[in-house]
């Protein structure tokens, strides 16, 4: 079976155990995994897939924001830029830049990364 690439990883993102929210450097909501949907459904009632963001954030978090995409702007160094620790879910949230092929960048998504350490054995299948 073949599946095109563009499925393939909207089928990895969609099966990401965390929210994914990929917006347009004008804060356009344009794709939202599965968890996140189903995240924001239950917090606002709507799904996000359109909104803008600016609408939903107090005017400090849209300064950082603007002032975060302005920073990736700024230079193809610049990856990733942590946001916050959720202490209720022990996770580290980022966001990160999407870049086209000349650097630009054309959108930012958040990243979660959890700090609880794994307790599962390697490779366990059991």
């Amino acid at each position: 079976m073949e599946m095109g690439l563009n499925k393939l990883l909207m089928n990895i993102i969609d099966n990401a155990e965390k929210p994914v929210v990929v917006c347009s450097v004008d804060f356009c909501v344009i794709y939202l995994n599965k968890m996140a949907s189903e995240m924001y459904e239950k917090k606002h009632g709507t799904t996000l897939l359109g909104s803008n963001v600016r609408s939903l954030m107090s005017d400090e978090m849209l300064t950082r924001l603007d002032a975060a995409v302005e920073w990736f702007k700024e230079s193809t160094t610049n990856k990733k830029l942590f946001v916050c620790h959720s202490k209720i879910d022990n996770d580290d949230v980022y966001i990160k830049p999407v870049r086209n092929e000349d650097g630009e960048v054309i959108a930012f998504y958040n990243f979660i990364e959890s700090r609880t350490p794994e307790t599962a054995k390697e490779y366990d299948f059991s």
